[in-house]
């Protein structure tokens, strides 16, 4: 009986051991095999890495080319010559990795084909460039995008992607697959090997995670380099859309700081990129736009809203300024935050020409009707008297009618300086500024006004915020004269003139305001010829209709305003933008 059972234990642990023998060499073969399973997912997410490596060091010299074709530089073209020579080392590693997988080998050699024909297009269009510096530089850059080469390249590297894919998805697959094999050959081990079974079974199973684990990091992988390539289809897409519009477009970080310009800007400013993204654009601004509109930018940076503002900016190739419309908008995120900027600034030069000549057609048949009714009078009255003066005989009558074409001829020489004044005022835009102390020379027209001050007793205040004044300062000394006199001219016979004159900041402009207590003007009569020349809306009084007129010719041709507001009975107020 021991006998027996000791046969039977020796067979028994015979045929233990054997089992063991046979699940240790079944688990360590599959074992095995998952290891090589999951190495040929590292080759391929190898492959894969380095195939996209090569495509994104291929648009870099694509990009680099365009740069050294657009500037010249020896330090673009450097950069190209490098990363052609990068590309080149790696076509041959690449080779060397797929040289096990005739299939993988032949879309290599094919790749490799579609390679060098694309890095010949681009020498050919550097060494171009080289023996051309002045051929124009966009309708070869458009040549090489266009390329037949390249749009076969890019298939190829699809299909090469694609592929690659699907081959990882299958050895994913076969590597899941070996690690099931090995847990069911171990689930079903006997009792006696059930100990190290266990063990190769915690062994197995650790291994089985760590490969769940490898595979999902390779999806993950192949994910993001999914996301990847479709990012550098979107900027691709993007930077040829900015490049085909005829306007500048440029987008900021969130802090505000520019960091793109395309192709428009570079052709229009003449500046690189350095120099354009360091601040070089301000010195392109009108000097006379530059601080408004870094104030609305910076402003609108702070408050994260958009904004549209006119400006000028001049022209490399003329060296003149053009206006252009500048629009900014903020993107956001859900949650509110500022991802980027995005700017765009359109021509409007022709518009604003036009609007310019319009303005200008517009003034002069306004000054055409006015020199035709003032000259009418004084011209007709020197007629009648020449006629008059042919047809007497008698002295007397003669000497009367001497008299009158004496006053004609002075009524006309009045008129026609009045006309010259206009005329002096609208062509004298490049007059000399001065710093012109505001109080002192409102105390200089009160002291010409003497007389009418005294007579009327008239109280004068002043407000005055700004203190000193940059302006050309006989116009400003006849702006103020002409609002004081029309102050006490049509002042309330019962009642003391009172007149306030006050300056202020606002908008980042002077205003001149000039308040008083007297007769007031109809608006709703006169509102629309109220600045008009001769036009005058008080019977009774001393008047040509020239002072208003005046006044607002010179306050505009320096770039400013001027508006009213008044009633009948309740007095006027100017208010003057300088």
């Amino acid at each position: 009986m021991f006998k027996s059972f000791s046969k039977n234990l020796v067979v028994g642990l015979v045929v233990t051991t054997a089992l063991l023998v046979t699940l240790t060499v079944v688990s360590f073969l599959s074992v095995r095999r998952s290891e090589g399973s999951h190495k040929w997912l590292l080759h391929t997410q190898l492959v894969l890495r380095k195939v996209n490596l090569i495509n994104i060091s291929l648009l870099k010299m694509e990009e680099q080319a365009k740069n050294y074709v657009l500037t010249g530089r020896k330090e673009d073209y450097q950069q190209y010559v490098n990363s052609t020579r990068f590309v080149s080392k790696d076509i041959p590693y690449l080779k060397n990795l797929v040289a096990d997988n005739a299939s993988q080998h032949r879309r290599i050699e094919s790749l490799e084909i579609y390679t060098a024909q694309r890095i010949q297009e681009l020498n050919k269009l550097v060494d171009f460039r080289k023996t051309n510096p002045s051929s124009p530089a966009l309708p070869l850059i458009l040549q090489a995008n266009s390329s037949d080469t390249r749009s076969a390249y890019e298939k190829k590297i699809d299909e090469f992607r694609q592929a690659e894919r699907r081959l990882g998805k299958i050895r994913t697959d076969g590597s899941n697959r070996d690690s099931a094999f090995s847990l069911a050959v171990l689930f079903s081990s006997t009792v006696p090997g059930f100990a190290f079974i266990f063990l190769l079974f915690f062994f197995i199973r650790k291994t089985f995670k760590e490969k769940e684990n490898l595979n999902r990091d390779l999806l993950e992988t192949i994910g993001r380099l999914q996301e990847q390539d479709k990012t550098l289809e979107k900027i691709k897409e993007f930077q040829f859309l900015a490049d085909s519009l005829p306007h500048i477009i440029w987008t900021a970080s969130p802090e505000g700081n520019t960091d793109y310009f395309n192709k428009f800007w570079y052709d229009y400013s003449g500046l690189t990129r350095q120099e354009s993204i360091s601040g070089g654009s301000r010195a392109l601004i009108h000097p006379d736009d530059l601080a408004m509109s870094l104030s609305v930018r910076e402003e609108s940076f702070r408050k994260k809203v958009p904004y549209q503002i006119e400006l000028r900016i001049k022209n490399a190739a003329t060296g003149e300024y053009k206006w252009f419309l500048a629009k900014a908008a903020p993107y956001f995120d859900n949650h509110g935050n500022v991802l980027r900027w995005f700017g765009s600034s359109i021509d409007i030069d022709e518009y604003k020409r036009a609007l310019d000549l319009e303005n200008k057609i517009t003034q002069y048949e306004d000054f055409n009707r006015i020199v035709a009714h003032n000259l009418r009078g004084p011209a007709g009255s020197i007629d009648m008297m020449l006629d008059l003066i042919a047809d007497t005989e008698a002295e007397e009558e003669r000497a009367e009618y001497f008299e009158l074409l004496k006053g004609s001829s002075k009524s006309l020489n009045a008129t026609l300086n009045d006309l010259m004044k206009v005329l002096e005022i609208r062509l004298s835009k490049h007059v000399e500024k001065e710093d012109c102390e505001l109080e002192s020379m409102i105390k200089g027209v009160c002291t010409m006004l003497n007389g009418q001050i005294a007579t009327k007793e008239a109280k004068i205040s002043l407000d005055l915020d700004i203190k000193v004044i940059s302006y050309p300062k006989v116009y400003l000394e006849s702006i103020i004269y002409n609002m004081v006199s029309n102050s006490l001219k049509y002042s309330k016979d019962n009642e003391i003139p009172v007149i306030q004159i006050s300056s202020k900041r606002e908008l980042n402009r002077t205003v001149l305001r000039f308040k008083d207590n007297g007769l007031g003007i109809d608006l709703k009569r006169h509102g629309k010829n109220l600045f008009k020349m001769g036009k005058t809306f008080h019977a009774g009084y001393d008047s040509k209709g020239v002072g208003l007129f005046m006044t607002k010719t010179q306050i505009e041709t320096f770039g400013g305003s001027i508006e009213v507001e008044s009633a009948p009975g309740e007095g006027s107020q100017f208010t003057v933008t300088l």
